[in-house]
């Protein structure tokens, strides 16, 4: 049985790989996709900042007092991390570095008018990740940032003859 309850935490990333194979069949709906993500990881960026800083609600703090001893990683030295709507952190910081990829794609989209507001929503995001202080993620973002620099200037690498 506790096996099922690990499981349940991945049914929504094996759903979601499913749901964008039998109905992603365009690259309008691919950017579309995107964009709700980039929207979606902002405004809880934006709601994970504000827990840092002004503090929590009433049933977050009821919620917060109650896992005080069971989920011992959502605290640093009795400070709550914050998870914005999330379930963890660490799950929030997840969804920070696949909404700053995100918003990077949209951002180098030359088709695009909003293409600065993407990239503007990146630091905002970068910012909320390193709140969460998930080192492993930080990882993922420089090496997000790596791949993406090997694929923007891949033309310098071809060798000319």
């Amino acid at each position: 049985m506790k096996g099922l309850q690990a499981f349940k935490l991945d049914v929504l990333y094996i759903l979601t790989f499913f749901f964008v194979i039998y109905f992603v069949k365009n690259f309008r709906q691919v950017v579309s996709v995107f964009k709700f993500t980039s929207i979606a990881a902002f405004l809880l960026a934006v709601y994970g900042i504000k827990q840092a800083f002004i503090g929590y609600t009433s049933f977050e703090e009821i919620w917060l007092d109650q896992m005080r001893t069971e989920f011992v990683t959502l605290f640093i030295a009795g400070t709550p991390r914050p998870f914005s709507t999330l379930s963890s952190p660490a799950a929030f910081a997840d969804f920070m570095l696949i909404g700053m990829i995100a918003s990077l794609a949209l951002g180098y989209m030359s088709s695009m008018r909003s293409s600065k507001l993407y990239l503007g929503m990146i630091p905002v995001m970068a910012f909320a990740l390193l709140l969460t202080s998930v080192r492993s993620n930080w990882v993922g973002a420089l090496a997000a940032i790596f791949v993406w620099l090997l694929i923007v200037h891949r033309a310098s690498f071809k060798k000319k003859v």
